[in-house]
């Protein structure tokens, strides 16, 4: 019994909830398990870089009178960003030449 008084009180701290301790246990006393489902697919954060685009400015006189030469300027098109991407499984044959892979650059 001790100890399930201190797991709930562990829990609690853990928790930043509202919940109090008798909510956290089930009606006959113990405590609920948890687990963690594993994902469908595995992903990793990549980060995906800036879409940019190269224009052309042709010579002109601007409004004061200046005379602007051509050049160019570098547009973004689409901001850098962080983002998801699914990491392929690899098939048996690949993990295991990958391991042999791994011990030759061991050696």
């Amino acid at each position: 019994m001790k100890i399930r008084v201190f797991l709930v009180f562990l829990m609690c701290l853990v928790c930043s909830g509202c919940k109090t301790f008798e909510s956290f246990l089930k009606k006959d006393g113990s405590i609920p398990v948890i687990a963690a489902a594993k994902p469908r697919v595995e992903t990793e954060t990549v980060w995906v870089e800036a879409k940019t685009k190269k224009v052309w400015v042709n010579p002109h006189i601007d409004e004061d009178g200046n005379m602007i030469d051509g050049h160019y300027k570098y547009v973004v098109l689409e901001e850098g960003h962080w983002a998801l991407q699914e990491i392929a499984p690899q098939a048996p044959h690949q993990l295991k030449q990958n391991a042999v892979e791994e011990e030759l650059k061991n050696e």
